[in-house]
């Protein structure tokens, strides 16, 4: 197994993380032959001198362009990465590069997630990460893994990360155990860090000063300066005082002697997780004082705690001050034992071996998990429900390139038709494909394709003499053959639905395949006007169904299927269902015949174009996915939703552009693009609600039957409403109070289905 650490430097700035990571990756290498190599951005190789530590410039976010390929080949050729903070850019990247490849990696945020780190920066950046973290953790589409060192930054990781996995992993001491006994005891106090305000080291000066310590007494301040304002602030603090010293960093052999000859350890940073300098101190029996806020597992009784009063800090000085050496020493070799136990580097190995070993054992699982897009799954998934929604959608799609293409008046006559069609087969169908796929129905489908046969004959005939005799549209044949086309898709759902309830997709793949072609080369002749050409298109995929349909008719007899008449009509007439199907549709097409009537064909073709994109997601979801979505209690991710809210407020920002846009002159152009493109934003924005409101819609109707009684009820209530909202608008806002229909519609059906929401109160009984 190969493993990549990556951090963002290897200096003297972080060197207890720098340390760690080299530490435990030559301990692994050598107990277990774990080959590593440690990625960094910058590296002093004079601190740190081992073969396997590469480059890689990445200073700021511009350089992540020229360098990202470079990165991504370094990942790819290990088991697993293992990256050492959350911060900087080549921690980000590496992060989301090894989402998009679906590599395991482990964050070690080694106390960065913690409330007072986040804060330690000032107020801006702590607004800044927390909206970082917010929106970063929906850029990751699985589970993360972290190694956490404590209890409490365990807790800190889980604020941010809430279903991720999380490992607890002790720091061990990155060198030898030193005999601290030998050794004689100076009057110095030490601290060993960074020279930063989070650290409190200013509260430490003044305590000092303010303790009564006789002059023998010393603190000394080893450390990078990483803020010069607080350098400045501190070397104030200390003015004349030659008992304190900031000193440069000091690091091997150097430290640990400093260590093993000092009196006490002082850390009281606002917030730490096992602190490396209270272990490093404890391992050569140097007792410390530490904000008591700093989780110290197991050596809590052996350490001092202190709040960050300076009063309470200056106490523990003067108490400490006087222990004698034996009490010194006593404290020194307790300290030691409690630490010892906790920093075993057996026992600290062994959870990095098992933590790689569960990402090597899940490597594949995650690679054909349901959350993968491309997972078997969710690919028939995909093909089904793309298949139900060109049966749905494909006319109203046609209507919309018209209008983009300037074919108003064509337009306006095959959405009228089309809406009429489609209105008329969804008030006889009342949801039967939903009820098949549910209780594994098939013989019901078989006696609902031979009613949808019987019925669709008796319609192209009546039709047919409709059209002849008392309607004359412009466009007759491509009004018939659209017409033949949504009654022999209605049909074909009936042929469909067996093949999903027996789980068979090759169907659907034929379809997709199909689909494809006809919707391509459908695009192709309205872009050049060849309508005859689409006629011949049209109608080779109305011959391809009916040969679809002859064929499952032929498999159903196989099976002896009987046609059951009177089950048919009691599914599809005679139930509430029918009145609420039958209310609600016919108010939508009375829409249509309103705004054709009401407008020139060409605007109503504009109309119906825009209410067809507007109404999409929610047909959509009420049609196609809302059911299964229920029934099988899909939860939308974080990561979707942010997208969804963002979707929102772009389309908001939109329709508020072309508000201004179309009242910017004397005359509002009604078939302009601008009125066109506000029309869609708002019906979009209508589609939000809309969605919402059915998905309150499907969870009642897979309620009891009680509930879904009373939605019957509450449909023929809302499909009534709405049925003279056109006049309305119009009356109250001429024709751009009409381009708010949809939108508004979509409001009084949140508005209903959640005011008249009673199946919490049946479920609670």
């Amino acid at each position: 197994m190969k493993i990549l650490h990556i951090t963002n430097e290897l200096t003297k700035k972080n060197f207890s993380i720098a340390s760690l990571i080299l530490f435990i990756s030559k301990h692994l290498y050598k107990s277990y032959n774990l080959q590593y190599s440690i990625l960094t951005s910058k590296a002093e190789r004079d601190l740190f001198e081992d073969k396997n530590i590469y480059n890689i410039e990445l200073k700021n976010w511009i350089s992540i362009f020229f360098k990202v390929r470079n990165l991504t080949k370094n990942i790819s050729n290990f088991e697993v990465v293992h990256i050492h903070g959350i911060w900087a850019p080549i921690q980000i990247i590496s992060i989301l590069l090894c989402n998009f490849k679906n590599k395991n990696c482990a964050i070690h945020p080694h106390g960065m997630l913690l409330d007072e780190a986040l804060k330690s920066a000032g107020f801006l950046k702590f607004i800044y990460k927390k909206i970082f973290l917010f929106i970063f953790r929906y850029l990751i589409s699985k589970n993360l893994y972290f190694v956490s060192i404590t209890d409490q930054e365990r807790n800190a990781i889980k604020k941010f990360f809430p279903i991720s996995k999380i490992t607890n992993i002790y720091n061990p001491i990155p060198f030898e155990k030193n005999n601290f006994r030998s050794l004689n005891k100076k009057k110095q106090f030490v601290y060993f860090g960074r020279i930063h305000p989070h650290k409190n080291i200013d509260l430490i000066i003044k305590a000092f000063k303010y303790a009564k310590l006789d002059n023998n007494w010393s603190l000394k301040i080893y450390g990078i300066h990483d803020d010069s304002k607080y350098f400045n602030l501190l070397k104030n603090l200390i003015g004349s005082d030659t008992r304190i010293q900031i000193l440069e960093p000091i690091f091997g052999k150097e430290k640990q002697k400093v260590l093993s000859e000092s009196w006490l350890n002082i850390l009281l940073s606002k917030s730490e997780v096992l602190s490396l300098s209270i272990l490093e101190s404890s391992i050569h029996g140097l007792p410390s004082l530490a904000n008591k806020n700093i989780e110290v597992t197991n050596i809590k009784d052996s350490i001092i705690t202190s709040d960050t009063s300076v009063l309470d800090i200056k106490d523990k000085l003067e108490m400490v001050s006087n222990w004698t050496e034996e009490e010194r020493l006593f404290r020194g070799k307790e300290i030691y034992k409690n630490v010892e136990i906790i920093t075993s580097i057996d026992e600290i190995l062994n959870k990095y071996i098992n933590l790689y070993n569960n990402f090597t054992e899940n490597e594949h699982i995650s690679e054909i998990s349901d959350n993968n897009l491309f997972s078997l799954k969710n690919i028939k998934f995909l093909l089904i429900t793309s298949t139900y929604m060109f049966n749905l959608m494909f006319s109203s799609v046609v209507v919309v390139v018209l209008v983009i293409f300037g074919y108003y008046s064509i337009a306006g006559e095959i959405g009228l038709v089309a809406s009429f069609w489609i209105t008329i087969t969804q008030i006889f169908s009342s949801n039967l494909r939903s009820i098949i796929v549910s209780e594994n129905k098939i013989e019901y489908a078989f006696s609902t394709l031979l009613y949808r046969i019987f019925i669709s004959i008796i319609f192209c005939l009546l039709a047919y003499l409709f059209i002849l005799d008392f309607v004359s549209f412009e466009n007759n044949d491509l009004v018939i053959l659209f017409s033949l086309l949504i009654l022999t898709q209605w049909i074909n759902e009936m042929s469909l639905v067996k093949s999903e309830v027996k789980k068979k997709t090759l169907i659907f793949k034929i379809y997709s395949i199909m689909n494809i072609i006809t919707l391509f080369l459908s695009f192709l002749c309205l872009y050049f006007s060849y309508f005859n050409i689409l006629i011949y298109i049209i109608s080779a995929y109305i011959l391809f169904m009916i040969f679809s349909i002859t064929l499952n008719y032929y498999k159903f007899n196989q099976e002896n299927f009987d046609f059951n008449l009177k089950k048919i009509y009691l599914l599809n007439i005679r139930t509430i269902a029918f009145l609420s199907s039958f209310s609600i549709v016919i108010s939508s097409f009375a829409w249509r015949i309103m705004i054709y009537y009401t407008f020139d064909k060409s605007l109503a073709g504009v109309f119906f174009a825009c209410f067809s994109i507007g109404s999409f997601p929610g047909t959509v979801f009420n049609s196609v996915i809302g059911p299964a979505f229920i029934k099988q209690k899909i939860q939308l991710s974080n990561k979707f939703k942010i997208f969804l809210y963002t979707i929102f407020v772009l389309i908001f920002i939109w329709f508020i552009i072309n508000y201004f846009l179309i009242f910017d002159g004397n005359k509002i152009n009604y078939l302009s693009l601008e009125f066109i493109s506000f029309t869609v934003s708002i019906s979009l924005i209508g589609s939000y609600f809309m969605s919402y409101a059915m998905y309150l819609r499907h969870k009642k109707i897979q309620s009891t039957l009680k509930i879904r009684s009373d939605l019957f009820q509450t449909d023929i209530l809302y499909g009534t409403s709405i049925t003279f909202l056109i006049p309305i608008l119009y009356y109250l806002g001429n024709t751009i109070g009409v381009s708010f229909a949809f939108f508004v519609a979509s409001l009084f059906a949140l508005t209903v289905y959640s005011f008249n929401d009673k199946f919490r109160s049946y479920d609670s009984k």
